[in-house]
């Protein structure tokens, strides 16, 4: 439909079009695919303040290319989103992504980008980044910033970040890896209101107990096991300003006796995850109950600045009076 020959220029010609939202593709193809192309110019664009790209695909060089071309022209945008489709394995709880492409790819936009005669960063108000806009610097070392290249990364308010599983071959009896972000690329971004991540790893705990605690809305997109060893996050966590949180869990089997507790480990360096402001007692404690624990209860202050707030809720075993 798309590259149906009137209709971009028939909304290129538009006066009053400002949001331009296409999906291209499913953000997961099927791992027997053989991708080949899935975008269109978008040349002659020029008054959008919002544009979003997902499911795109095709030979990389040339969509950083594109991609570049059409964000050059559009220097009144504030609301921008990218994600390509990648090959996903989905047999587990949480998909995880077949890494055969370049990880670089947002990088090297963001270096096009500013290679182009004319170009300035861009004053988004929001940033989306979805599969394949792998956060972090191909050179860790390196004091350079290529985001704030194309975007004025401390005008930013609302920034959402892909940042699941990945495995580096299309083996299944490959282990898969969380994906780490770099949160160096933010230097400067001191009043970011919404966050968004597929988890609340370490590296986003941390960032958000420092640079990030201006952050009021925070969602949390993964599905997480009572028995997720990564819950400890939540129980660090330190957003005083926190009034919205949107968390899910999947149900498991509980498990009974000592291996209920057995990813505890009293020798982890962040000690203090043990304490929960349930009665204040320690969460290993014998005496509670895995499968009762919301994310209220792991919350330091329980939760009592919420005035939204979306998890996913067993009356059953959540609800005692």
């Amino acid at each position: 439909m798309l590259r149906h020959p009137q209709l971009l220029p028939t909304l290129q010609k538009s006066q009053t079009l400002r949001k331009l939202s296409i999906q291209f593709a499913s953000q997961c193809l099927e791992e027997d695919a053989e991708p080949d192309n899935a975008f269109v110019s978008l040349k002659g664009f020029s008054n959008l303040t919002s544009l979003e790209l997902y499911g795109f695909y095709g030979d990389d060089a040339q969509l950083v290319k594109e991609i570049s071309s059409i964000l050059k022209n559009l220097p009144t945008l504030k609301m921008l989103g990218l994600g390509m489709a990648y090959l996903c394995d989905p047999s587990g709880s949480s998909e995880v992504l077949i890494l055969n492409g370049d990880p670089n790819f947002l990088e090297n936009i963001c270096l096009e980008y500013h290679s182009r005669r004319g170009s300035s960063p861009l004053a988004l108000d929001t940033l989306r980044l979805g599969h394949g806009m792998f956060f972090y610097k191909s050179e860790p070392t390196s004091t350079d910033n290529f985001l704030a290249k194309m975007v004025k990364v401390e005008g930013l308010k609302k920034f959402h970040i892909w940042n699941g599983w990945v495995r580096f071959t299309e083996d299944e009896d490959e282990d898969a890896l969380p994906w780490k972000l770099d949160f160096t690329l933010l230097k400067g971004c001191e009043t970011l209101r919404q966050l968004s991540v597929t988890r609340l790893s370490s590296e986003v705990r941390k960032w958000l107990n420092g640079p990030g605690r201006s952050v009021e809305e925070l969602t949390v997109t993964d599905h997480y096991s009572m028995y997720d060893e990564t819950l400890y996050n939540f129980n660090l966590l330190r957003l005083p300003h926190l009034t919205m949180l949107f968390t899910r869990e999947v149900t498991v089997q509980a498990r009974g006796g000592e291996s209920e507790w057995s990813d505890i480990d009293s020798s982890d360096s962040d000690t203090d995850y043990f304490f929960s402001p349930l009665n204040s007692n320690p969460l290993s404690e014998k005496n509670l109950n895995r499968a009762t624990i919301t994310v209220l209860d792991r919350l330091y202050d329980n939760g009592s600045q919420l005035s939204r707030l979306g998890i996913c809720f067993d009356f059953e075993a959540h609800w005692v009076s």
